[in-house]
């Protein structure tokens, strides 16, 4: 295979590896491998994600024998896809950090998911996870190699890293005001919610509570545990101390006890008591309906602050959890790289007449239907409106 005029061998080898980033070959990216080749410095045969095939089409520019895939470098198999189970994440960005092709979206201590359609299975985020909240899994079936990706997949995955040098190349010269880049069209932004509202006309917290301090409360037991967790434990909790008075007159060993069953419990015990203090010492005993008096609460950061300001006072404020950062991930309708990101985003484009019940809306359809690991797109209202339905519906795993 001749190497086109104007084209340098190493950029011909280059387009011809598969471009996952995933460092088996033995060199810090695909194209310091194809480097290495051009330059007679590496074999054809060390390239696992590209397979037999791959290794073939090395053979064909350099005019190299092909040979078996060098086991030293791993072997060929499905397509993998990484997966965060977000109730195990602690938002630590080691992963963001460790993945070559940026397909991994979050914060520090915010949950982070991943943009399938760019995961390109490189497993470099596994070791670089401190909890192991990450798991590859096969999404190709029994078609491995470069059979693995499909015509359009082999083009973005040639231009990724171009476009992933090209914009960090800007993002460092430029600052710049965050750009949503969302791909759901602003006219289908409407029927997107009507459907959900149609569905759901009244949507509610699933956090059980009966007064604006036990729904803060809750809200504050909540970070990476889930409702039904926090609802076993509060309904122990609230029947003996449902009032800052109370919680402190329990005192912090017995709060401790009461909701030992949650995640990070100690910590929340400590968080839920000192906020309380402050509660009686500067309002009253009552919950402030003021952003920054709330997220002046130990425990009480913005995505409970703004849960508390919606569900307890009406207000239109977007608390973006896992559920939320995914839909609009996944959606379109508000891509974004952090929960803030998200949240303006989707404040910015949803209409004001949905904007006090899509908090619920939202965090419903991704607890229950736009699932992590298994969207339930057959299950789904709304996929006539969602960016990635046809991507998923592509995808072996969905079958």
């Amino acid at each position: 295979m001749p190497v086109s005029p104007g084209t340098t061998l190493a950029d011909a080898l280059d387009a011809a590896l598969p471009q996952t980033q995933c460092t088996r070959c033995g060199y810090p990216d695909c194209r310091a491998y194809a480097e290495a080749i051009a330059a007679g410095e590496a074999d054809i045969n060390q390239c696992p994600p590209g397979g037999a095939e791959g290794i073939a089409r090395l053979a064909a520019l350099t005019g190299r024998t092909a040979s078996a895939l060098n086991p030293d470098n791993g072997t060929e198999g499905p397509r993998q896809l990484a997966v965060i189970d977000e109730a195990w994440c602690i938002g630590c960005t080691l992963c963001l950090k460790a993945c070559p092709v940026d397909c991994i979206v979050g914060g520090p201590k915010a949950m982070h998911t991943v943009i399938d359609a760019l995961c390109t299975g490189c497993e470099l985020c596994i070791p670089a996870c401190p909890v192991d909240c990450i798991s590859l899994h096969p999404v190709t079936g029994v078609l491995t190699g470069w059979q693995a990706w499909t015509d359009a997949q082999e083009r973005a995955l040639c231009l990724a890293p171009r476009a992933r040098t090209a914009r960090r190349a800007r993002t460092q010269r430029t600052p710049r005001r965050v750009e949503h880049n969302a791909a759901m069209k602003a006219q289908d932004i409407t029927p997107f919610f009507e459907t959900l509202k149609a569905a759901n006309p009244q949507p509610e917290t699933e956090l059980e509570y009966t007064n604006t301090f036990e729904l803060l409360a809750a809200v504050l037991l909540s970070a990476q545990a889930t409702d039904v967790g926090v609802n076993k434990a509060t309904r122990r909790l609230f029947p003996i101390a449902n009032t800052p008075a109370r919680i402190i007159a329990l005192g912090l060993p017995t709060l401790t006890e009461h909701i030992r069953t949650i995640g990070l419990y100690r910590t929340k015990a400590k968080n839920l008591m000192r906020t309380c203090a402050l509660l009686i010492e500067r309002h009253g005993g009552t919950v402030p309906r003021d952003r920054e008096a709330l997220e002046a609460l130990p425990g009480v950061g913005r995505k409970t602050a703004n849960v508390v300001l919606n569900v307890a006072f009406g207000e239109a404020t977007m608390a973006v959890d896992t559920h939320i950062f995914r839909v609009a991930n996944r959606t379109g309708l508000a891509p974004g790289k952090t929960p803030h990101a998200v949240e303006l985003g989707l404040l910015e484009r949803i209409p004001a007449a949905y904007l006090v019940d899509a908090h619920h809306w939202l965090i419903l359809h991704g607890r229950y239907v736009c699932q992590a690991r298994r969207p339930l797109c057959e299950q789904c209202s709304v996929t006539p409106w969602c960016d990635a339905y046809p991507s998923l519906m592509r995808s072996p795993q969905m079958h």
